[in-house]
């Protein structure tokens, strides 16, 4: 499943764990920016917890493949404010998806998140 997304298709992964949400929501990243990362080399490159990757981990995890992070508490207005989208999210400090896009709308906005677990969603 891909979506489109300022011109550009977002790319759907659903996870095939219990525990790997944070691995591939990074999987989806760097499809996104056209990096193609094997799904078990990319799991064969950290022994995952019985509870998953911690946040350090997959931070450390997307540098070796070449991306820059930075982990940070934002806000909802910053979202709002700043198109830096698509980026994870550590959700409820127990579980990774993405935020691909916010759009504005009359009544609000809308908030565009990819679930590993869950298939795509719309949040207002």
């Amino acid at each position: 499943m891909t979506l489109q997304f300022m011109n550009k298709r977002f790319p759907y992964i659903t996870q095939k764990t219990r525990f790997d949400c944070g691995t591939t929501c990074l999987l989806m990243i760097a499809k996104y920016h056209g990096i193609v990362l094997s799904y078990n080399r990319f799991q064969g490159n950290h022994r995952e917890e019985s509870s998953g990757v911690s946040l350090l981990r997959l931070a450390e995890l997307a540098e070796r493949s070449g991306f820059h992070t930075n982990g940070c508490m934002i806000s909802v207005e910053y979202l709002k404010e700043n198109n830096i989208a698509p980026m994870i999210l550590h959700w409820r400090k127990s579980h990774f998806v993405i935020l691909y896009k916010v759009r504005r709308k009359r009544s609000g906005y809308l908030y565009y998140i990819a679930d590993p677990a869950r298939v795509m969603q719309k949040l207002s």
